[in-house]
């Protein structure tokens, strides 16, 4: 028996959430001010005896019974401690997408909790969601990694399917790009979970970071591939990116026209390497590279795909610059094949393309990146710049470019080991 919980603070979003549910074993806890830890404790309180099922109120069931779906893997599979729904839309973790089959296990970290089926004896185990964190996100990650420690897996169920894009989140603006407030939150759910588990196991060593793959697939190649090297340290910048490029994708284009490929490791493999790797992954007709720890417009992957519907070879970017050494500034910068080299009148910041434009797939895959941490963009970019034979430029500015050398992961050549370490998120 299992009992599904909303935790809610959006009526409009309830309804249509509810309207998808035939089952009247539903708690909905509303809670003021929201904190989704407290909320989903009352509803496990609430559930008596019963397994619970974990809905957010933006989620909404796809398929016919799916929770019973769930419940049936949790019986077969006592091992799981957590399961998932598969997530169609907005989610951090890959491996909670949908599959063509019954249920599979997760080897990321965490699920985040849009849609998770929960057994009362794990609860029992291990105890409820951590009150502690009244921000946004980190409350699912803290309950997993309890849950994993206790000995149990996570899965997904690939036989309850549901959606988690078309309906607004409590925590972002109406134009799908996290706000100030809801940054604010993050910053402070993160703090709190890094201080909880500092001093962690050191992450394992990784020859070749895999590749994750965001993107809905269609008959037709994707538009843009937008490709994200990470490195372990810088994991959750690199989720709220991914996120704010989802949701960007799902709310202002149709599905399948822009893929995200990530590649994370703990440093060991040369970002030259790991960028020539994602180049030769990508299905995108263009392709354009966004560091781990930028950020980008909530327009950004449409501007993108809709310049790259043009033809050209490459496509120019605009944008801020900061920069963090000892005196921080914000410039406005422009990268674009129409200039020879670097200018900078005190307002703008002009340059030749880099790797942050989108170029032709196919123009891109014919210069390998040298397999080194530091000078490897430009070094690339010597060679593919004469192959660019035309081009157009978006001149809004879509990109936040940041960057400080006391915290950079990579450009520490004299000092491997520092750099490793930081890399792994050690001083």
């Amino acid at each position: 028996m299992y009992t599904v919980i909303i935790p809610s603070a959006n009526n409009s979003n309830l309804v249509k959430c509810l309207d998808r549910l035939r089952d009247p074993r539903v708690i909905v806890v509303r809670e003021k001010p929201f904190i989704f830890a407290k909320a989903i404790n009352r509803g496990i309180a609430a559930a008596g005896e019963d397994d619970v099922v974990l809905l957010n109120d933006d989620a909404l069931l796809n398929t016919t019974n799916g929770f019973e779906e769930m419940e049936r893997l949790s019986k077969e599979h006592p091992e799981f401690g957590v399961i998932s729904g598969a997530v169609l839309g907005n989610i951090c973790c890959d491996e909670q997408r949908p599959k063509p089959v019954h249920h599979w296990e997760v080897n990321h970290p965490m699920v985040a909790f849009v849609c998770v089926y929960i057994p009362r004896a794990v609860i029992e185990k291990v105890g409820l969601l951590d009150e502690c964190f009244i921000g946004y996100g980190y409350d699912d990650d803290d309950l997993c990694r309890r849950i994993r420690d206790a000995g149990y897996k996570l899965a997904v169920c690939g036989k309850c399917v549901v959606e988690h894009a078309s309906l607004p989140s409590t925590f972002r603006s109406g134009n799908y790009m996290p706000n100030e407030e809801y940054l604010k939150k993050m910053q402070f759910n993160r703090t709190l979970f890094q201080e909880k588990w500092k001093n962690p196991a050191p992450p394992a060593a990784i020859e070749v970071a895999p590749i994750e793959r965001s993107w809905a697939p269609r008959k037709e190649p994707p538009i843009l591939s937008i490709l994200i090297c990470g490195v372990v340290s810088r994991r959750p910048q690199a989720r709220e990116l991914i996120n704010s490029l989802e949701w960007g994708s799902a709310a202002l284009l149709p599905p399948g026209q822009v893929e995200i490929l990530y590649a994370c490791d703990a440093g060991q493999e040369k970002v030259g390497a790991k960028r020539n790797r994602l180049l030769a992954a990508a299905k995108g007709i263009h392709s354009c590279f966004v560091d781990d720890d930028d950020m980008v417009t909530a327009d950004y992957a449409k501007r993108m795909v809709d310049a790259c519907s043009l033809g050209k070879d490459c496509v120019g970017i605009s944008g801020f610059v900061t920069y963090q050494e000892g005196n921080k500034y914000l410039r406005r910068f422009r990268n674009s094949p129409e200039f020879k080299g670097r200018t900078d009148n005190g307002e703008i910041i002009t340059d030749r393309a880099s790797h942050l434009c989108a170029i032709r797939t196919e123009i891109a895959r014919q210069v390998k990146f040298p397999e080194i941490n530091v000078g490897e963009d430009r070094q690339w970019m010597d060679r593919i710049f004469p192959l660019l034979k035309t081009w157009t430029v978006i001149q809004t500015p879509i990109y936040l470019y940041q960057f400080d050398f006391t915290k950079t992961c990579t450009q520490m050549p004299n000092d491997e080991k520092a750099r490793l370490a930081r890399c792994q998120g050690g001083r």
